[in-house]
């Protein structure tokens, strides 16, 4: 009797060993597959790491076209960015020279969040991470340095200057500029109107093609039309003389005292310090003049949005990702050009007819940019009015002062009276 019970509870044993057995196997097929199949984080994590790093080690060619700048200039920005991109975790992070790499590549060929990871061998919720992360420190890091606004007199006197050098347009201190940027979400809190849901940027850039000043705001849908120029920190600024802009002075052989200004298109209202072309309705040969004057730098703002979208191509099409991301993307991609301008990378902007110029006859030859991306087209869209056609009688009279000295003696260029003999010869 009691060897039937040690037989039976061995035959317990060995069954239920047995379904253990064959539970641990199970287990082990189905969370654990061949390396064949697919390898382990950690090897995937050392291959993609070892990719880039022997990218930006050899003078490749392609490397501009992933990352818009070469291996010297990447090397100069990861000693700025490496610092501040390193991550402390209980698992190996990947290194600041891949999370930046990785950024860049985003930016610059606006490929998906899947293909990136495809590409550094990582997992998409990662390429999000990093993305979002190193956007932000982008901005952090580098806008103090190469996105700050002028501050002093001085500095404001030296852009009036360059303005007058090349465009022969004295006392302007930029050009200001408004933009959409279509976002691809189903939930935003942000603008939206007949040209989709994103977010409106408002840019100052200088006649060198760098940006001095960026306001990103988030809007609904009743701040269209009128409201949206007073939503904005650039209006307050405006208005409350926050810009600390120089004092009000007569221009050469002209009595009254003229303010120094932005310039801005028919979408801005009129300003004392934001001068806008007039009405295309019944206009003298003066108006005109000015209207034309006021185009030829308004071409600026032009060349600098087409130099952004055909170098970082996440702007080339509708942007698919949250606005609160969208917003860091924007910023990061500005603090980039900045530096890649001022570092003079003559890749990024050749000086052989990559922007706009004009020809001894005041033709505008077309820039190089413009073969390559039509802004019509890209995720930078043009807005509807941003304020009133009510301005105060200051304003009126500052913009009346500058048209007659632009048709004076010591205020015109020979190319606005070819204009006029082309316009003629036309009619």
């Amino acid at each position: 009797m009691d060897r039937d019970k040690e037989l039976l509870q061995l035959l317990l044993l060995t069954t239920a060993w047995l379904l253990v057995k064959r539970r641990n196997k199970r287990r082990f097929s189905r969370w654990m597959p061949q390396a064949s199949v697919l390898p382990p984080k950690t090897k995937i994590r050392r291959r993609g790491r070892t990719n880039v790093l022997l990218e930006m080690k050899f003078d490749d060619p392609c490397i501009f076209d992933y990352y818009r700048m070469d291996a010297k200039t990447f090397e100069a920005l990861l000693n700025i960015m490496g610092p501040h991109l390193i991550k402390n975790s209980r698992r190996t992070p990947l290194p600041p020279q891949v999370r930046l790499a990785m950024t860049l590549r985003y930016l610059a060929t606006g490929e998906t969040m899947q293909s990136i990871a495809g590409a550094f061998n990582c997992g998409r919720a990662t390429v999000c991470i990093i993305v979002n992360d190193t956007c932000q420190r982008l901005w952090t890091v580098l806008a103090p340095q190469y996105v700050n606004r002028p501050v002093s007199h001085e500095e404001w006197l030296k852009i009036a200057s360059d303005f007058e050098d090349k465009w022969n347009l004295p006392h302007c201190v930029g050009i200001v500029d408004c933009r959409h940027v279509s976002v691809r979400t189903q939930k935003s809190l942000f603008f939206s109107n007949k040209l989709g849901t994103g977010v409106v940027m408002l840019a100052i850039c200088d006649n060198k093609y760098c940006f001095n000043y960026l306001n990103i705001e988030a809007y609904d849908e009743q701040s269209g039309g009128g409201g949206l120029m007073k939503a904005t920190d650039f209006a307050t600024i405006l208005e409350n003389d926050a810009f600390a802009l120089p004092s009000q002075c007569p221009l050469p052989g002209m009595i009254e005292p003229m303010p120094y200004y932005f310039v801005g298109d028919e979408q801005f209202p009129l300003k004392l310090n934001l001068m806008r072309p007039y009405s295309s309705k019944d206009v003298s040969e003066v108006k005109k003049n000015f209207n034309y004057r006021l185009s030829r730098v308004q071409r600026c703002m032009e060349n600098i949005f087409g130099i952004l979208v055909s170098r970082w191509n996440i702007y080339l099409h509708t942007i698919n990702a949250h606005p609160l991301t969208v917003r860091k993307i924007i910023k990061a991609t500005v603090c980039l050009h900045n530096f890649l301008m001022k570092s003079q990378d003559p890749l990024y902007c050749p000086s052989n007819g990559f922007v706009d110029e004009e020809n001894d006859f005041g033709d505008v030859v077309p820039g190089e940019w413009r073969a390559e991306v039509n802004l019509s087209n890209s995720a930078l869209q043009r807005i509807g009015r941003l304020g009133s056609n009510m301005s105060k009688r200051s304003s009126v009279q500052a913009r009346d002062v500058l048209a007659s000295y632009l048709v004076g003696e010591k205020g015109s260029v020979e190319c606005q009276w070819l204009q006029e003999v082309e316009e003629e010869q036309n009619v």
